[in-house]
């Protein structure tokens, strides 16, 4: 009887699974990217000229909060991880703020015009620095009173502040953010969508370590 030759066997099995491994690694990669191009497109405006931005403008990395000054997991969002997502991206991100309220917050729709008319106002610098104010009390929402104190002290004429609330501008602007959210698929308070390029992640909830790690997945995609 002839020996056994173990040389050819052992190269016949280290062949063999490489060409298994090499198959593997094609059919996965094709799964992948069917998978990218059959999953859901989240829909949402791209940023225009009327979005209140931080951060680059034009930047390709875009981050869009859906948030509500009323939600308290917002509140600490604005607080707390927002500035450290600007430390960290905010050189080149565009981070934009958009209306999203959730029924049972009844004082975020009048605390959301009131932010949009001290911006169309007095400008961008008072819509940040009345929504920050919004954010940063603990106390449930104000009478139209307080809105108008508020707008006071940031040097906006009161009769203005006014009027611009009982208008429809700034309902209609706020109606539209909302409107967007739901077309990005935002079913709670604060959602961060993450875009860059054909890359869109939405991360639900203030979850820094989510939100980062999705940048860095639509930042490695191209």
């Amino acid at each position: 009887m002839r020996p056994v030759s173990y040389v050819w066997l052992v190269t016949a099995l280290v062949v063999a699974a490489l060409t298994g491994l090499y198959f593997y690694q094609v059919r996965s990669g094709a799964m992948q990217n069917a998978a990218d191009a059959i999953a859901p497109t989240i829909q949402a405006r791209a940023i225009g000229a009327d979005d209140h931005v931080r951060g680059q403008r034009d930047a390709e990395t875009e981050l869009i909060i859906y948030s509500d000054p009323e939600c308290q997991y917002c509140q600490s969002f604005y607080r707390n991880t927002l500035p450290l997502l600007e430390e960290r991206w905010g050189a080149d991100t565009a981070i934009t703020y958009r209306h999203y309220f959730l029924p049972r917050f009844i004082g975020s729709r009048d605390e959301a015009k009131a932010a949009e008319c001290a911006g169309f106002i007095a400008g961008e610098w008072a819509f940040w620095e009345y929504l920050g104010r919004m954010f940063e009390r603990n106390a449930p929402a104000g009478q139209s009173s307080d809105f108008r104190a508020t707008a006071v002290q940031l040097g906006i004429e009161g009769d203005a502040f006014d009027q611009c609330m009982a208008g429809a501008a700034a309902e209609d602007r706020i109606q539209r953010d909302h409107i967007d959210g739901t077309l990005a698929q935002v079913t709670m308070t604060p959602s961060v969508l993450v875009r860059r390029g054909h890359r869109t992640v939405l991360v639900a909830g203030d979850y820094l370590q989510k939100v980062n790690a999705a940048i860095e997945y639509v930042r490695a995609a191209e």
